[in-house]
């Protein structure tokens, strides 16, 4: 925990133990209830040390073993820190890394585990002038798509009582992609997992909704450092039916009583952002200029959001049709309140 509060110093979370715990032990598909974060020692001291998260994945309609990898950290910047990337691969077949490092990216390139560069994400707009404003975007057209979007969902009419807003998931549900034709890969969205994503989550607040037919969606609203205005991130949109157009007006009328700017949905597959973007939202190739930032504490341009996926045949060369992968900011960590 004291590397930590050095190493994450804009993490607050990870510096607190009970969010270790959270993260690092209490995960449903942890069989063996141990930590699940290996070190390596040097003269007695930590000198690496590489944590993951115990993970159920269908793909290809099998259940495999898996987990994300995260908190990967050499103190030695030395090729020691390898060992524990073998140890934690040797033990799960799907393995998922989101968010990683250009360093990181060369020794998966050299594992030969497929990488895909840009994270697809696709952003609705509530307000275009303030959107405008805030993210300095000047081009004509680009100002124009803000309009566009923002008109197409502001068309959409108040939800009432169509969506049930829920605290929890029933721990013995699964939730299956029925609804989409070309997902064939994902991490299983059962209750207890989304229990312990989003509801048993230590100091996060998000909202979930439930649907008919295994429906469902989970979203938080972000304010941005140092204004008024807020952001909502839409961690997971299992909707395809006229209850998506229900679930996202019950999202919109939340956002406008919170001074929402935009909203955003990062998600591997295209179909599932699609569904999204059949309503207003508005895709990678909507921007001439530059895109807009996806960092709100604070406001920052960062670089896209590098990620892989290391499934069999193993240390082959090979594609991942990463568009058939539901995978989603909510995987990983990349959505873990950070400052």
């Amino acid at each position: 925990m004291e590397l930590f509060k050095g190493i994450y110093a804009h993490n607050p979370r990870l510096q607190e133990r009970d969010y270790f715990e959270w993260q690092f032990r209490n995960s449903p598909f942890n069989a063996e209830g141990d930590y699940t974060l290996w070190v390596q020692r040097k003269n007695g001291d930590i000198s690496s040390f590489l944590g993951y998260v115990p993970l159920e994945v269908r793909h290809g309609g099998v259940v495999h073993g898996g987990c994300w990898l995260m908190n990967w950290h050499s103190l030695n910047r030395d090729g020691a820190a390898l060992g524990l990337l073998s140890k934690v691969m040797e033990g799960h077949d799907c393995r998922f890394m989101l968010g990683i490092t250009q360093e990181a990216a060369r020794i998966y390139e050299a594992l030969k585990i497929p990488i895909l560069d840009c994270f697809p994400r696709w952003v609705g707009v509530l307000d275009a002038e303030k959107a405008a404003e805030l993210f300095e975007i000047r081009d004509g057209a680009d100002k124009r798509a803000l309009r566009e979007s923002a008109r197409r969902l502001g068309s959409l009419s108040a939800s009432g009582g169509l969506v049930d807003r829920v605290g929890r998931f029933a721990d013995e549900e699964e939730f299956l992609p029925r609804g989409f034709k070309t997902v064939d890969g994902w991490v299983r969205r059962t209750g207890r997992f989304l229990n312990w994503r989003y509801a048993d989550i230590p100091r996060h607040s998000y909202r979930m909704l439930r649907g008919a037919g295994g429906q469902f969606a989970v979203y938080r609203v972000e304010t941005i450092t140092g204004r008024r205005e807020s952001a909502i991130r839409i961690l997971e949109w299992w909707a395809w039916d006229e209850w998506r157009k229900n679930a996202l007006s019950a999202i919109l009328e939340d956002g406008r009583r919170e001074n929402a700017v935009i909203l955003d949905f990062f998600c591997f597959s295209g179909e599932v952002g699609g569904r999204l973007e059949d309503l207003g939202f508005m895709g990678r190739d909507s921007f001439r200029g530059r895109p807009i930032p996806y960092l709100f504490r604070p406001l920052h341009r960062a670089d896209e959001i590098v990620s892989a996926i290391d499934a069999p045949p193993h240390r082959n060369a090979r594609d991942a049709d990463f568009g058939r992968w539901y995978i989603t900011k909510g995987d990983g960590d990349l959505d873990r309140v950070k400052l």
